[in-house]
Order: C-alpha cells, then structure tokens, then sequence
C-alpha cells in the first residue's frame, strides 16, 4: 500500500485497507508522519481490538499483512513480523461482503487516501516464508512485450 497522507484526528480519520463488518484492517490515526495499523474483530466475545507495534509511513510503498491462525494473530510490515496477540476471532462467520479501500458503515465513511496492490486472501494462516514470497518483484520492461499472468507468477504454493 501507498498511503497518499496519513490519518490524523479522530476515529472517523482512520484509513480502511479490508473491511468485512465482522472485522477490518486500517491505518489509525496518529501524529501525521507514521502511523500503526490496527484490526478489529466485531463479533468476538469480547470484542477485539489490536494495535501494531510497529508503523507505516505517508509516501512510501509498505507490504502489510495480518495471519491470523485462529488463535493468534501476527502483524508483518515489509515482511517484518511487529507483535502477535492471542485471541479466538469471530464467534460466527457472515455473509457480508469484502470491501478494499474503504467503509461506510458504523460511525462515519472511512475511505484509504493513496494506492493498495495486489491484496490476497487466504483461507489458512500464511507462514513467514510463504508471506515473504508474496513481497518478490517480477521485473517487467514494457519494451519486451511481455505478457504475464500474475496468478501463475505469484503462486505460492
């Protein structure tokens, strides 16, 4: 992701990466120059909120990811794991859609200010070397006419 700016300000600041109703992952707000991700697990019981320990910053390309294994869930930055925290996640699924980029649900629109790339969705918690496959660049020079299907590419299992 790219983050044109980052949020500042109150909770209706935050920036939406994923958004499923039950759970999101976002930028919260903070002093303006690097901020922490966080998630969120609506239905769990109790309802769940996580900060990363570690920050993104405005301007400048960061691979995130949250693995969430059923019981802990891990925050990675560039391939870096930040903290993990135990928890049990959701206490039923739903039907809800998956939204990237934005929300417009609970206290107010929450909309991501840049670019987001290549998200993936996993049904199983990705391990340290198969997330850091997903941070390797295919170099692609438009002069060679090279036609590439990324699903092959960037198959990582």
């Amino acid at each position: 992701m790219y983050p044109d700016s980052l949020p500042t300000g109150g909770q209706e600041n935050k920036f939406t990466i994923i958004f499923k109703l039950t759970y999101y992952l976002q930028i919260e707000p903070n002093d303006g120059q690097k901020s922490p991700l966080a998630y969120y697990f609506y239905e769990a019981q109790p309802e769940q909120y996580y900060l990363s320990d570690a920050t993104v910053k405005a301007k400048e390309w960061s691979h995130v990811a949250l693995v969430w294994d059923g019981t802990q869930a891990s925050f990675y930055i560039n391939g870096k794991k930040s903290n993990t925290v135990n928890h049990k996640g959701p206490g039923k699924s739903n039907t809800n859609v998956v939204q990237f980029g934005g929300e417009n649900a609970g206290c107010c629109p929450r909309f991501f200010q840049g670019r987001i790339d290549e998200i993936t969705i996993a049904n199983y918690a990705f391990s340290q070397n198969e997330l850091n496959k997903t941070l390797e660049v295919l170099a692609v020079r438009p002069q060679d006419k090279l036609t590439a299907s990324w699903g092959a590419i960037k198959s990582i299992r």
